[in-house]
Formats: C-alpha cells, structure tokens, sequence
C-alpha cells in the first residue's frame, strides 16, 4: 500500500478556493443562481499525492421541486487546476 501525503493546511486553503470557484461558476452556468433553493456543493473524498477526488452537487430544492445532479472531477495537487 502506498503511503499518501495528508493535504497540509496551505493545500487545504487552495482546494477550498478552487471548490468555491467551481460552486460559483456551476451556479451561474446552470442559472441555479436565480432559482430559489437553487444550489452547488463541492467537497473531496479521497487524494493521493497527485490527485484530489471531488463530488460536486448541484441542483434546485424547494416545496414542490427536488431536482440534483452529481458529477465528479480531478484536481491535480501540484497546480490546483480541475484536470477533467
């Protein structure tokens, strides 16, 4: 098994602040921004030492609406940048 470098709080900092981007620009580009209980959540779920695992979830939520979607993408750890 291969040991995986633990994410330090500098790399925590940056993945935060690429998951907020990814969030923002997926609520703009799916105009969930102007749609009440409209929504994006990005969190990781696993990394190695190349590779950062995200989910994102985005969709509308309300009384009478209940409509999600999820994706997932790759983040290299070494540039920060959405790789997929």
């Amino acid at each position: 098994m291969k040991n995986t470098t633990q994410l330090n709080d500098a790399e925590l900092q940056t993945l935060s602040d690429v998951l907020q981007k990814l969030e923002y620009s997926t609520l703009k580009s799916t105009g969930y921004n102007r749609v009440s209980g409209g929504y994006a959540v990005a969190n990781h779920f696993d990394y190695d030492d190349d590779i950062i695992d995200v989910e994102l979830r985005f969709g509308s939520q309300s009384d009478t609406d209940d409509y999600s979607t999820t994706e997932q993408y790759k983040v290299c750890r070494k540039t920060f940048q959405i790789i997929n």
